[in-house]
């Protein structure tokens, strides 16, 4: 919901939005992709609004806001009829449609999410914010600044991407998402030494200098043989810096032949039946899937409750009151028999609820708030994934607006997810069918 939150001047001075409830964001229009460090304004700002109905009386976001629940998104994105943008971004979570729905994280290093021949970051000055487009990245606690400034510049970091990036039938480019990304092998940097930082920040300072470098010609770039010279002697490793520069470039070349090779694939996409698309396109899904657990993968605790419900049809009931939660799963078919119900903290009845939703029927809980409360907090990210998986992969096969919905909805009945009732709100009181699986 872009067309919401980056507002341009003209829509701000038409509504006249205070500036207390906007935030200057840098698009990745905005950004020169020719400079490593940026220094340009942005066309855009951000609405960022968490102000509650009656302080919004009269102000010129409330008349925004009121005028934007009224507005329908593009058939492109809701292939089954168009809805309100109060409708689409209320699925989303939040205590009211129009509060962002993430948190702010501005940033002095910033990563595209699609690499094609340049990996360059994007640095900035000072912490600046981003569009969604853009991967944001901070130094650890303890990690000075410079080095991950330097390793992102150097060809250590494009050697991680070429290896374990995904390819995907398009026109060749490398993508992550959060999850790959944050687990990409990288060297142990936190015993340099003073001396080896010198030389990495002077060797640094040489890259930045200069034009950002196309992957296809990395080692013909004397500023980064120098740079990659600095963190191979702070990494205590002994080899030819030239070999990395060389590695990179065979390896995107390679990357761009196999995608030019590819393109029939794609062309011949389209003569599939929408079944087979959307068969392929689970198993690619499914393959990533397999390897996450929600919820065991995000809870600590050792103490954990096990379930075990059927594969047949379910229903959810669950009210809840300062905290506790009563919550019952039944079978919804034949003899209608309760399953499971008691009178539990309500993080743990949701997380039973969002286990069925995500196609679960053997799983455990652990018994600590603590623990349900992250896992459900990971949760809108690990959604906000399989969106980004689903849709890169329509892409990269093809798939155009006319099948985007079809082959999306087929994908997820196939997976047993049902994305829109596990962002709808945990209430107070509700009733949720959970599908047989097949």
């Amino acid at each position: 919901m872009n067309d919401f939150y980056y507002l341009d001047a003209e829509t701000v001075d038409v509504w006249g939005i205070e500036p207390r409830f906007l935030r200057p964001v840098l698009m990745l229009s905005d950004l020169d992709a020719k400079a490593y460090v940026q220094s340009g304004s942005g066309r855009y700002q951000l609405f960022y609004c968490k102000a509650e109905p009656h302080d919004l009386r009269g102000t010129g976001a409330g008349r925004y806001i009121n005028w934007a629940s009224r507005q329908e998104t593009g058939t492109k994105k809701q292939s089954a009829g168009p809805t309100t943008w109060e409708d689409a971004l209320s699925k989303q979570g939040g205590k009211y449609w129009w509060w962002p729905k993430a948190a702010l994280k501005p940033t002095r290093i910033a990563l595209r999410k699609a690499v094609d021949v340049l990996y360059a970051p994007f640095i900035f000055e000072e912490p600046t914010l981003v569009d969604q487009r853009l991967y944001t990245v901070t130094a650890r606690a303890g990690i000075d600044e410079d080095l991950v400034k330097a390793y992102l510049c150097s060809s250590l970091f494009p050697l991680s991407l070429e290896v374990n990036a995904d390819l995907g039938l398009g026109a060749g480019a490398l993508t992550l998402n959060v999850r790959s990304i944050t687990g990409l092998p990288a060297p142990d940097l936190k015993k340099a030494s003073e001396e080896d930082l010198a030389e990495v920040r002077r060797a640094l300072k040489a890259v930045l200098a200069q034009g950002t470098i196309s992957a296809l010609s990395f080692e013909k770039s004397r500023e980064i043989r120098r740079l990659d010279t600095a963190l191979l002697d702070v990494l205590g490793i002994s080899a030819d810096a030239q070999d990395l520069g060389r590695e990179v470039s065979r390896l995107a070349n390679s990357r761009k032949t196999l995608a030019s090779k590819r393109k029939s694939l794609q062309a011949a996409a389209a003569d599939l039946d929408i079944g087979s698309v959307a068969e392929s396109l689970y198993e690619r899904l499914n393959s990533w899937l397999s390897g996450r657990q929600f919820p065991e993968d995000y809870q600590e605790s050792s103490t954990r409750v096990p379930f075990v419900f059927p594969a047949s049809a379910l229903s959810v009931q669950a009210m809840s009151i300062m905290g506790q939660c009563d919550i019952s799963v039944s079978q919804s078919e034949g003899k209608r028999s309760v399953l499971y119900s008691e009178s539990v903290d309500a993080s743990f009845a949701e997380v039973i609820l969002r286990s069925l939703q995500m196609g679960r029927r053997n799983f455990e809980v652990a018994n600590a708030p603590d623990d349900c409360m992250r896992a459900l907090d990971e949760l809108g990210r690990f959604l906000d994934e399989i969106e980004e998986r689903l849709s890169s992969g329509m892409a990269e096969m093809g798939i155009g607006p006319r099948w985007e919905g079809e082959v999306r909805r087929r994908v997820l009945d196939r997976a047993g997810l049902h994305l829109s009732e596990l962002r709808r709100p945990f209430e107070s009181r509700g009733d949720w069918p959970i599908p047989a699986l097949r």
